[in-house]
């Protein structure tokens, strides 16, 4: 995996994250591509990444699959371009991403984990 990720790496970046924290590969080890559309599995993923204070991933508001980069549009995420125009137009999107707004913004999450720093 090249240090430049995106989310066709999502599931072998996470799959590396939890290695590194014996109490998440005790109940989460294994191909997480099983889990590809199990919400309450990324949900459940996500609640206990945050507990640890991993914020290194969140949740698709459309198609449910864990993401590490993608848009925030006035609090929702969407991992892709399709995902995005399920909620929002062209025009909605451009009207809203302004440099005044600061609630519309393409972003990483991966940035802030062990896994990433370690590949140095």
């Amino acid at each position: 995996m090249s240090k430049d990720l995106t989310n066709k790496d999502v599931y072998e970046f996470l799959e590396q994250e939890i290695a590194l924290h014996p109490e998440l590969d005790e109940m989460f080890s294994g191909d997480l591509r099983e889990h590809e559309h199990d919400e309450m599995f990324w949900e459940e993923l996500l609640d206990e990444f945050e507990a640890m204070g991993l914020y290194c991933f969140t949740i698709c508001d459309v198609c449910g699959k864990p993401m590490i980069e993608g848009y925030t549009m006035t609090g929702s995420h969407y991992c892709s371009d399709a995902c995005l125009h399920t909620d929002y137009s062209q025009e909605q999107i451009d009207a809203l991403c302004t440099d005044d707004n600061d609630e519309c913004y393409y972003t990483t999450w991966y940035e802030d984990s062990e896994a990433y720093r370690q590949m140095g």
